[in-house]
Formats: C-alpha cells, structure tokens, sequence
C-alpha cells in the first residue's frame, strides 16, 4: 500500500509543478531580463523556486489527504488532523474559520478519491484511476467536485486578502491552469 500512496502523492506533484509552470509560463516576462546579458540565470532560479513553493503548498494537503485515507483502510477512523492544518494555515496567514473549513472539505474530498486509488489494481497512477473509475465521466465528476471545493477554499482566500490583493489574480491563474492539467490528465488516461 506504501508503494501505491507514493506512486499517488508522485502524480499529484507532478500535477502540482506542472499547474505551477503553467502559471509561471503564462506570466508576462519582464524585457530587461533578456536585455541584460545572463539575466535569464536569476529568472531561472526564481521560476524554479516558485515551482518549488507552489508544490510544497498544493502537497500539504494532499499528504493530509492520503494519511488520513491510509488510516481509513487499517481501520482507523482517519479524521482530519485539524490541529495540523490550522497550524498550516496560520503560517500562511490564513487562519480563519471559514477557510479551515473549506481546506477540510477539499481535504476530505481527496481522502475519499486517495482511498479509491488505494484499494484500485495497477502499477501506475494512471492504472489505479482506471480500477477506481472505469468510465471517464465518473472520474470527471471527481474532478468536478474537486475544483468546486477548491472554488470555495479560494473564494474564502479571496476574502481573507481583501479586494485589490495581488494574490486575486494568481488565484485565478491557478484555477484556470488546474482546470487545465487536470484536463490533460483525464485526456492521457481515457484519451
């Protein structure tokens, strides 16, 4: 089972680098950085320290996820560690009640999705997607609701940052580029 939840948590940090390349892509670049001989080399680094950040922030969760799934299947009860994941959201200076409490629903959301994939046959994550959800539109449904959930967690950010936040418009390139991964993704394993 160990091997299963590393070859999942490895999906979804790939899912995670690539939404934050598509982010980082998408962005506008700045034209002193290809004025300025070897200036590309700082750029370089902080896209790949922003790629590094993201993924850690996007695989918080999910690792919550998949413990408490793990637990679920030895017969432990598997609830949600709140006290970790309050304390998650207090170092991002996001602790409010509404958003522990749309964070524990995704959370929720992808320990049910995790415990699937585990009890599933296959030796690659796109195998154990195909033994969980043998027909694209059930698993498009997951995908639904997960970007529902993440809909709601994101709004409640939004509103803890405050109209005119720089972070509304990442926010929302982070959304339309999961939508657009996970599309990809559900194309590579039903296409």
């Amino acid at each position: 089972m160990e091997e299963k939840a590393n070859l999942i948590l490895g999906a979804e940090q790939a899912l995670a680098r690539r939404i934050a390349l598509g982010c980082i892509v998408g962005a506008e670049v700045k034209w002193w950085l290809q004025a300025i001989p070897g200036m590309f080399i700082f750029d370089f680094l902080k896209r790949t320290g922003e790629t590094r950040k993201y993924s850690q922030y996007y695989m918080f969760p999910c690792r919550m996820a998949m413990a408490s799934a793990q637990a679920r299947i030895n017969g432990a009860q598997g609830r949600l560690n709140e006290p970790e994941l309050r304390f998650w959201l207090a170092r991002l200076k996001l602790n409010t009640d509404q958003i522990l409490e749309k964070q524990a629903a995704t959370v929720e959301l992808l320990a049910g999705h995790y415990g699937k994939l585990l009890g599933g046959r296959g030796a690659t994550s796109s195998e154990l997607i195909l033994s969980a959800y043998p027909r694209p539109a059930d698993y498009q449904a997951h995908l639904d609701n997960l970007a529902a959930s993440e809909a709601e967690f994101y709004q409640a950010v939004a509103a803890k940052l405050g109209r005119g936040s720089p972070g509304l418009e990442r926010i929302r390139v982070i959304q339309a580029q999961s939508a657009v991964q996970r599309a990809k993704d559900l194309d590579a394993v039903y296409g």
